[in-house]
């Protein structure tokens, strides 16, 4: 990528610069809540991005197999207001977190909901060592964003 094309997508980015914030962490460690803003480019409405991270320490197995490295295990969930949502968690001993589903819904398409929600969640997960990566059965759709956005498999944090 050329730094014409990362320029042009850091400028078609529609999460708010600097709104992402960790808005709470529970003292156990085990649940933390981040906030960003997200602009609709249509409505110029501003909607919050609201991601929610549970960790848990893995007890050395994955399936019953022994980890190299065990490591704790995250499930998050986003989502925009009510048009947007997507789950992802960690697998196995790996610093990636794949995502497990997403959709945006259909009048909301084509609308950069679903590129804030990887965005913002790529770059939540960057506070815990982790990359995001898509999911294995992905839509058309899905597909051409990832391959436009992360051709290499893991979305970067911009």
């Amino acid at each position: 990528m050329n730094p014409f094309d990362q320029a042009w997508i850091v400028l078609k980015a529609p999460m708010i610069p600097d709104s992402l914030r960790r808005v709470t962490s529970e003292p156990s460690g085990e649940h933390d809540t981040w906030a960003a803003d997200f602009q609709d480019p249509v409505t110029n409405e501003v909607l919050p991005t609201d991601i929610v991270v549970r960790r848990r320490q893995n007890d050395g197995t994955y399936f019953g197999i022994p980890m190299k490295k065990p490591s704790p295990r995250l499930k998050i969930a986003g989502n925009i207001s009510d048009r947007n949502h997507m789950n992802a968690r960690t697998l196995g001993d790996r610093n990636t977190t794949s995502v497990m589903n997403a959709r945006t819904e259909q009048p909301y398409r084509q609308r950069g909901y679903a590129k804030n929600l990887y965005d913002t969640m790529a770059e939540v997960l960057s506070n815990y060592d982790q990359t995001l990566t898509p999911d294995n059965d992905q839509s058309p759709e899905a597909q051409s964003m990832w391959q436009k956005y992360a051709p290499e498999g893991i979305w970067p944090v911009r």
